[in-house]
């Protein structure tokens, strides 16, 4: 999550945020069991600003 508020912020965004969707982790783990996939992956509501160019 770190790493995508940088990239956003080198991007020109501002306030932003970040928050995990912990439920994910309940259907993310059916995708292929047994491989701990929802380890890896995990889904977010990302929300971030950019002002328009002038």
């Amino acid at each position: 999550m770190d790493e995508i508020r940088a990239m956003l912020q080198s991007s020109g965004f501002t306030e932003i945020s970040v928050e995990a969707k912990d439920e994910s982790r309940m259907f993310i783990k059916d995708w292929i069991p047994g491989t701990n996939l929802e380890d890896y992956i995990q889904s977010a509501v990302i929300k971030a600003y950019k002002a328009p160019r002038i």
